[in-house]
Formats: C-alpha cells, sequence, structure tokens
C-alpha cells in the first residue's frame, strides 16, 4: 500500500519543523564527561595537544583551539569547504601543565546532537593520535 502524496507531504514537514524546533548542536555542544578517554603516559602536554591539533585538523575545520583549556573543537566540512553535519571535541586533562599522564578524552556528534554515523571518529583519532605521538 502505498503513501498517498499529500500525506507524505505534511509527514515531511511535520518532521522538518520538529528540527527547526529542536535545534541544530554546534560546536560548544561538545563537553568533556560523556566520550570515549585513554590515557597518555610518558608524553610532555606540547606533544600531546600538538599530535591531537594535528590529527584533528586533517580531517575536521578547527572551530576552537584552546591549549590553555586542552580543548579542541571542530566540525566536519564538504569537498567546497562548507561546514558539514558532524563535530568532534577533544579534551585533554590536566591541560597546559607537567603531568606523568594526559586524559585525552573525544566526543563526536551529528549537527542533531547524536552521535556521528559511519566513521567512528572517537576510535580512529584516539589511533591516530597515538600513532602521531613519538615512539619512546
Amino acid at each position: 500500500m502505498t503513501t498517498p502524496p499529500h500525506r507524505t507531504a505534511r509527514g515531511l514537514r511535520c518532521l522538518a519543523g520538529a528540527i527547526l524546533l529542536t535545534g541544530c548542536a554546534t560546536s560548544n555542544s561538545l563537553q568533556p564527561g560523556s566520550g570515549g578517554t585513554f590515557a597518555l603516559r610518558g608524553y610532555t602536554y606540547d606533544e600531546v595537544f600538538r599530535a591531537a591539533t594535528g590529527v584533528v585538523y586533517r580531517d575536521f575545520m578547527i572551530s576552537e583551539l584552546d591549549r590553555s583549556r586542552g580543548v579542541i573543537r571542530a566540525e566536519t566540512h564538504t569537498a567546497t569547504g562548507a561546514p558539514g553535519g558532524g563535530m568532534v571535541g577533544v579534551f585533554i586533562t590536566p591541560p597546559d601543565r607537567p603531568s606523568d599522564e594526559y586524559t585525552v578524552e573525544i566526543k563526536s556528534l551529528n549537527k542533531y546532537g547524536v552521535q556521528i554515523a559511519g566513521e567512528d571518529w572517537e576510535k580512529t583519532l584516539r589511533e591516530r593520535i597515538q600513532a602521531e605521538l613519538p615512539t619512546h
């Protein structure tokens, strides 16, 4: 059984309205506390922050880079350079001070505030950051 065209159009208008009412997530929606984490030992803060920044820069447009707070927020982009639908946040603690261990948290969302479908950016970025660090 097929849906009559007027019902399909009404359903699409309702969906569009719901999306507009709920709003879209921004990179500021990415906050530490709910992403995947991993620990890095034996590296300086500069090494960890530099590796994370370089890795994020390869696949995303950085929208916030705050070394003193250990925050990198970025959005995916299209081939034309326009913002895409996904975003990631990388949070390094403790920020900007010597430590025996740094915790890196990675959170990814789409513009509707849910996990980005497809690529597992938390896993991919974790692996790339670890690979980017110098071998000890």
